[in-house]
């Protein structure tokens, strides 16, 4: 049996996760529609090759068991299991993300401030 990875739980990779996760939940109101639609096709490209996300398995190893968000939404108090936390993390907020991206930009009609 492998040993577990120890975690740095605040390192570089946590920061880099954080500013992924921030232009995420931002990119309806930064970006224009195509490219966060592109965005999220690699994201989805990027988990069929390697099974996951690649910052997590540099924060915490091939641990499967074990997502960003699950591990410091854990460490909040927020217990959801890691199979839901992965679907929702890869299905619901994927699709609400680019739902919200094309109401703001396409239907609603405002330009997104960066590109």
């Amino acid at each position: 049996m492998k040993p577990k990875k120890k975690v740095n739980e605040y390192g570089i990779v946590f920061w880099v996760h954080i500013l992924f996760v921030i232009g995420a939940f931002g990119s309806p109101f930064f970006f224009n529609w195509i490219f966060v639609f592109v965005w999220i096709a690699i994201l989805e490209i990027q988990f069929l090759i390697w099974d996951g996300c690649l910052l997590n398995k540099l924060q915490f190893g091939d641990q499967r068991k074990v997502t960003f968000a699950h591990h410091y939404l854990s460490k909040l108090g927020i217990h959801i299991s890691v199979k839901r936390m992965r679907h929702i993390m890869m299905y619901y907020v994927e699709i609400l993300v680019f739902v919200v991206t094309v109401i703001w930009q396409l239907v609603l009609g405002f330009h997104p401030l960066l590109f």
